[in-house]
């Protein structure tokens, strides 16, 4: 689920699944880049990438590339 506003997204799964991955993360651009290849809009989304695909492997995987 993703739901937008002008000030932030709150962002997590509709159905519950991960719920301790939901979380506010702020649209301030302070773009970084995952270790995937992946452009995100500030560490909090890639944080929040990193949740939902540890629950779903049992690890995070996505590092900032600096």
């Amino acid at each position: 689920m993703q739901v937008s506003s002008r000030a932030h997204t709150v962002l997590g799964p509709s159905s519950d699944t991960h719920p301790e991955c939901n979380r506010v993360c702020v649209h301030d651009q302070s773009p970084v880049c995952g270790d995937n290849g992946k452009l995100y809009t500030n560490k909090c989304f890639l944080d929040y990438d990193n949740c939902v695909a540890g629950e779903a492997s049992g690890s995070s995987t996505v590092s900032i590339v600096e």
